[in-house]
């Protein structure tokens, strides 16, 4: 048989099935070898790796390692049987999980350069059981943050007063269960109310503790009489949207609800911030 270029040989069929041999050079004698031993146990670098085929899948047994640039695509189009796949620039041991699973091992802080971290489930949020904690504890997740408005309404236990507002200005900041609030009440005229003062409209249930724990602070009090020889005070319900108006004694002596009838009929201004839990 006459000698060939190989540029004179037909093609081969590909993709190649591994099992075609070709010649090389062993210890001075040549030998054939398959493709598929070609490669077989020995490390392969490449400058670029595009996959072909419908799935790229990395068990256990293997990692990808290789040095990510600025303007490198990584994609997975399946993830391996511990739904991670591992990127070790640098020996960090940093993990992307799938699956919904997320581990940055490295050290080092975690930026967000552009966006937010969203949370996507609702009670997810940042878990601090890491710190040492306190022997009453009860979480260590927090997963709530909300701010903005509310609307206080001025009314009573058994018949809502008729009021006519000037002003009224609400806000409010929830953190995990701590909501804080504080709000201004400016009333032109009320009438016709029954019962013990109650302003409501809170922008969350206070917590059914089987106690009224709160804190609430009063600020500018006018036309609010809470009788003689006592002070205005105030509370929040427990399990309820309200803050109660109370009548505190000076000295001795149980404090009340404060009732309507120690409102005046005009001019009322209420300014308060209270903190209660959820």
């Amino acid at each position: 048989m006459a000698d060939k270029k190989i540029s004179a040989l037909p093609a081969a069929t590909t993709p190649l099935a591994g099992t075609e041999v070709l010649p090389i050079v062993q210890g001075g004698t040549t030998d054939q070898v398959s493709v598929a031993n070609l490669t077989a146990g020995r490390a392969v670098s490449t400058g670029a790796l595009t996959v072909v085929a419908a799935d790229a899948t990395l068990d256990n047994a293997y990692s990808l390692k290789g040095k990510l640039v600025a303007g490198t695509a990584v994609s997975m189009l399946r993830r391996n049987s511990s739904d991670e796949v591992a990127i070790d620039e640098d020996g960090y041991g940093t993990k992307i999980g799938f699956g919904g699973r997320y581990n940055f091992a490295g050290g080092g802080d975690f930026t967000v350069g552009v966006g937010n971290l969203v949370v996507g489930t609702a009670g997810k949020g940042i878990d601090f059981s890491a710190n040492a904690h306190a022997a009453g504890m009860t979480s260590e997740l927090l997963n709530w943050y909300e701010e903005g408005t509310w609307t206080p309404v001025l009314s009573a236990t058994t018949t809502a007063p008729s009021v006519t507002y000037a002003n009224r200005t609400a806000r409010y900041t929830r953190v995990g269960r701590l909501v804080t609030v504080h709000a201004w009440l400016n009333i032109s005229s009320q009438s016709g109310g029954a019962g013990n003062v109650i302003i409501s409209g809170l922008p969350f249930t206070a917590a059914n503790t089987g106690a009224n724990i709160s804190v609430v602070n009063l600020g500018v009090l006018q036309n609010i009489d809470p009788g003689a020889g006592n002070l205005n005070a105030a509370y929040v319900v427990n399990n309820t949207t309200d803050i109660a108006l109370a009548a505190s004694p000076q000295n001795s002596g149980g404090w009340s609800d404060l009732p309507v009838t120690g409102l005046g009929a005009s001019s009322i201004n209420i300014m308060l911030s209270a903190s209660y839990l959820v």
